[in-house]
């Protein structure tokens, strides 16, 4: 496995810092960000070749965080994947198609690891507006597309300022996207007629509001108005002229902020699987019974025994004898079950 060593060339002419290379992305960077960025390139492949493969992707990526370079991208990757943190290696080749050229001459390895480790993992892309400080299992996060282990996990995010979690269970080779929405002030909402929405307006306000508009946008004035704008005030306040229409307009903008919420909730982890064994079970029933309801089951017991003997000696028939007897065997089954208390783990 070959590392990239045009960042090495670099580090050795630092004082030709505007000289460009063959693999620099298109954001170029500070002068002095370049001369620390091959300092750290130099130190990842150090450390490469000395087999300390974490140290060399953290110097890797803090290059490429420093000044932006498909070399130092691609070295980070395989440093990650030397090291057996396969979900951050592919996150990394990832980004490295992302940002590598068409023509770039690692693009078909890549590609190959890439495809290799994705039916092992679960991707997750995340979505939103306005969002910093990704996070991924308190982890920061540069990118919106991150490969993950099966198994639960937790992203969390600055959306316009307001902090925000979301939990995530996943299985290997899931596709999943999460959004990240901040739930909309609804105080602050613009409205056709120009009112704050709120549950308070009156029919006055809106009528002043209508008046005031359809007076400027009305398409008769003699410069034309404008006719767009007038439909939309004009639908506006047909729902809006009756505390009726208002309180239901006021609903379906809480309604999307709740929901927006709802979205946005902490979910716990589901609880693992607790399975237990045939010989188990019949080793806790006693407790279960103890600690359940066994008043109501000494009930249903007797109940089932009074209809079994009227059944023997009703005089029927082998075969209607054999279903009723089933019957409420079935019926005593499926009943004392709410009068168990659970087992351990339920």
């Amino acid at each position: 496995m070959s590392l990239r060593r045009g960042w090495c060339i670099l580090a050795h002419v630092v004082a030709l810092l505007l000289a460009t290379t063959p693999s620099w992305s298109v954001e170029e960077a500070h002068p002095v960000n370049r001369a620390e960025a091959a300092a750290r390139f130099e130190e990842g492949t150090k450390a490469f070749e000395a087999g300390d493969f974490r140290r060399a992707a953290d110097a890797f990526e803090a290059a490429y965080r420093l000044a932006p370079n498909t070399d130092a991208l691609w070295n980070a990757a395989r440093a990650w994947h030397r090291a057996g943190e396969v979900a951050r290696a592919a996150t990394l080749y990832s980004r490295y198609l992302r940002a590598a050229p068409p023509d770039a001459a690692d693009r078909g390895t890549a590609t190959t690891q890439l495809a290799a480790l994705s039916t092992k993992l679960a991707r997750i892309e995340v979505h939103g507006d306005g969002l910093s400080q990704l996070k991924v299992d308190d982890v920061p996060c540069d990118d919106r597309v991150v490969y993950v282990s099966r198994g639960a996990h937790v992203l969390s995010a600055l959306v316009g300022g307001t902090p925000m979690r979301k939990d995530q269970q996943v299985e290997a080779g899931d596709v999943v996207s999460v959004v990240f929405e901040a739930a909309p002030d609804a105080s602050a909402a613009p409205a056709p007629l120009g009112l704050t929405a709120g549950p308070d307006l009156t029919d006055e306000q809106v009528r002043t509001a209508w008046r005031a508009i359809a007076a400027a946008t009305h398409p008769d004035r003699a410069d034309g108005g404008d006719p767009a704008r007038y439909a939309v005030a004009s639908a506006a306040y047909a729902v809006l002229r009756t505390p009726w229409g208002r309180s239901e307009a006021w609903a379906d903008v809480t309604a999307a902020r709740d929901i927006i919420a709802f979205r946005n909730r902490v979910r716990p982890p589901p609880a693992p699987a607790v399975s237990v064994s045939p010989w188990r079970a019949l080793v806790l029933l006693p407790a279960r019974v103890r600690y359940g309801r066994p008043g109501r089951l000494a009930l249903r017991i007797l109940a089932a025994a009074v209809l079994v003997l009227l059944v023997l000696h009703s005089g029927a028939g082998t075969p209607p004898v054999a279903g009723l007897l089933t019957g409420i065997a079935t019926w005593l089954i499926l009943t004392s079950r709410g009068d168990l208390a659970p087992p351990p783990g339920r």
